[in-house]
């Protein structure tokens, strides 16, 4: 399998959530870090650290920023493992968390969402009260403009099966933060089986979302998600579509 680890100028949380990947997997795994242009010494440190691995790896670099969602269609992209899953620099899900995914994919799902909003989820650490109606907020707005029947769509926690990850992500357009709805949408669209499971989450401080700038440009893009779906840009000709959830 592979992991895939966007990040941006994560030089201090990214070493400890590396270590914590690399010594939970026994078996030889891939951890694919794209540093999306950071400005300090992210990609020095992930290949320091995974040198000292066992494990196979790759640190892809983006000379410039271009957002979260261009950075985890390279890190998808470039995997060879047979099956993905996404992780954030910040370590915010417990790595052992990956468990719980990976029965819904061995059930046969194919998108598999770790999710902090299911009765069965836990957050001993949780967001600043001000990100909490926000996060309530842009869900509503993906039901309104996309699709229902996903309680969380922008915890990084996710797993799919290698062929389908290939397939989203070669139509996936958005380079943003709200990369996320635009593959669950797009999965939904051609009959993908996605799923989501409640998980533990702790929330870690200094986080890349900005309140304010980015909390707009999410919004233009769950505009600009339902635009190209419209106007055939995703390739998708399926009109119906639901989500499993549990």
């Amino acid at each position: 399998m592979s992991i895939i680890i966007p990040a941006y100028n994560e030089g201090e949380r990214l070493p400890s959530t590396l270590r914590e990947v690399a010594d939970y997997f026994h078996d030889p795994i891939e951890i694919v870090v794209v540093d999306d242009g950071s400005r300090d010494d992210t990609a020095a440190l992930a290949s320091r650290i995974l040198l000292m691995t066992r494990h196979a790896y790759a640190v892809v670099r983006h000379p410039q920023n271009h957002g979260k969602g261009c950075a985890v269609r390279l890190g998808v992209l470039w995997a060879r493992g047979g099956r993905l899953l996404c992780v954030d620099a910040d370590g915010a899900a417990p790595i052992a968390e990956w468990e719980k995914l990976r029965a819904r994919l061995d059930a046969g799902a194919d998108l598999v969402i770790g999710s902090r909003a299911m009765p069965e989820s836990r957050i001993p650490i949780t967001q600043p009260w001000y990100r909490r109606p926000l996060g309530r907020a842009y869900n509503l707005l993906v039901r309104a403009l996309l699709f229902g029947g996903i309680h969380d769509t922008q915890c990084g926690f996710k797993a799919l099966r290698s062929e389908v990850a290939r397939d989203l992500f070669s139509r996936q357009r958005i380079d943003g933060f709200s990369f996320d709805p635009e593959v669950i949408f797009l999965a939904l669209r051609v009959g993908m089986r996605v799923e989501e499971v409640g998980i533990v989450w702790n929330d870690r401080p200094h986080s890349k979302v900005s309140v304010l700038n980015d909390s707009l440009e999410m919004l233009r893009d769950l505009l600009r998600i339902r635009r190209y779906a419209r106007r055939g840009v995703y390739g998708c000709d399926i009109p119906r579509f639901s989500a499993a959830a549990g």
